[in-house]
């Protein structure tokens, strides 16, 4: 899942807001839907639509043996004229033969049409290499960010890419045209069964370099772990 809008609720990013409310219970991908749908109306739905500020999580999934992909956002996709709602819907498709390609936020302008084209011809093949796919779609976002136009502005150079299929393995994650200059790279989320795995990749990444310089102890990095795996099961609450 991906998000597009808003980058901030009660003071928190929203991709750690999106964590907090996902974990600590094991959902079905409708059922974290739904909970998308009603906490999202109930904390920034109304705020969102007096300031016609966009917002959609564009996801995708696999249900009792069926692929679906949209996404639970503030402007129906089924309804003319694209104005801000105070509630949050889904729009979901389920992918057969054909795949689907669903691009969202006010970015998505800075696309042409040939890399739409592009989209959307590879969206009915099956990747022989995931890799592959992953670097097509960084190659594009990239394009957009460079075209110069106002909507490249919302766009970042940089970009992150997830391919996973029903198996779930292999799963795939890339960054694209990430610069030394900006830093370490951001842990990607991931939750598994209710449990927010970030946490704790986050404390490994932090203290790698430090364990090894002696700045801190293996007592520490200890406690460290075990106060990230209590969080990784902590809700956000009602």
């Amino acid at each position: 899942m991906g998000y597009t809008g808003i980058a901030q609720v009660s003071g928190l990013d929203l991709a750690t807001w999106v964590r907090q409310l996902l974990r600590g219970e094991g959902r079905t991908v409708l059922e974290t839907l739904q909970l998308l749908e009603e906490r999202s109306t109930a904390s920034f739905g109304l705020l969102a639509a007096q300031h016609q500020v966009a917002h959609g999580f564009v996801f995708g999934g696999f249900e009792q043996g069926a692929t679906i992909a949209g996404v639970v956002g503030n402007v129906r996709l089924d309804r003319p004229g694209g104005r801000v709602e105070a509630t949050f819907a889904r729009t979901a498709w389920v992918v057969r033969e054909r795949g689907v390609v669903i691009v969202a936020g006010g970015g998505q302008g800075a696309i042409d049409s040939a890399d739409r084209a592009l989209l959307e011809r590879i969206a009915q093949h099956r990747p022989a290499d995931p890799k592959d796919y992953e670097r097509v779609l960084g190659d594009v976002n990239k394009r957009a960010f460079e075209r110069g136009e106002a909507a490249s502005r919302l766009i970042s150079r940089s970009s992150a890419t997830s391919y996973m299929p029903p198996t779930i393995e292999p799963f795939s994650h890339s960054v694209h045209y990430w610069d030394e200059g900006m830093g370490q790279q951001p842990v990607s989320p991931m939750l598994l069964f209710g449990i927010d795995l970030t946490e704790i990749m986050e404390v490994m990444t932090e203290d790698l370099d430090q364990l090894r310089s002696g700045k801190l102890s293996d007592e520490e990095h200890k406690r460290r772990v075990e106060e990230a795996g209590r969080r990784s099961v902590e809700g956000l609450g009602t």
